[in-house]
């Protein structure tokens, strides 16, 4: 009789590659629906956290290193992840514009720097229209130089009633 090939033992990735376990073909050992079942864990921690990665990481208990090998392999979940991230900002910006129609200066300051740069604001003097300023001018007087060469605020309007100027324009759409 005739000796039969030993038969090679086939490994659970070639399994989960041919379709045929409970494990897919990416890195992790770890099998498929447990794998799933912390990726469904994550994004509901990080629509609930505001999409801190590093607290919802070690909730689950995986690596940050994970989590993104996760956004690189699998596009739903990038997707998911992507749409915490989109909502996360619109509450943010919501929290912004509200504080900036509350008049508080430092947010509409905030806001004109960086989203005003079109028409001339910005934290680097050089940058600006207005030559007079020197580096070391705070960013609210950064601001009012930049509003008085617009004229849009009188020069030397008090700061708050610059806030309620601004707050106004902003609230109007200008």
């Amino acid at each position: 009789m005739a000796k039969q090939p030993k038969k090679q033992a086939v490994t659970r990735r070639e399994l989960g590659e041919l379709g045929l376990s409970g494990v897919d073909s990416t890195k992790s050992k770890a099998p498929a629906y447990r794998r799933n079942k912390r990726k469904k864990e994550i994004i509901e921690i990080l629509s609930k956290n505001l999409g801190n990665v590093t607290a919802a990481c070690e909730k689950v208990g995986i690596s940050r290193a994970t989590f993104y090998d996760w956004r690189r392999t699998d596009a739903d979940f990038d997707e998911a992840i992507t749409e915490i991230n989109e909502r996360t900002l619109d509450f943010v910006e919501g929290q912004l514009l509200k504080g900036i129609s509350a008049g508080n200066a430092k947010l509409i300051i905030f806001y004109l720097v960086n989203r005003g740069k079109s028409r001339g604001y910005s934290r680097k003097p050089e940058e600006a229209e207005v030559r007079d300023v020197d580096a070391a001018t705070t960013a609210a007087e950064l601001a009012r130089a930049h509003l008085e060469a617009l004229g849009i605020a009188p020069k030397g309007l008090p700061l708050e009633e610059l806030a309620r100027l601004v707050a106004a324009k902003v609230a109007e759409g200008d």
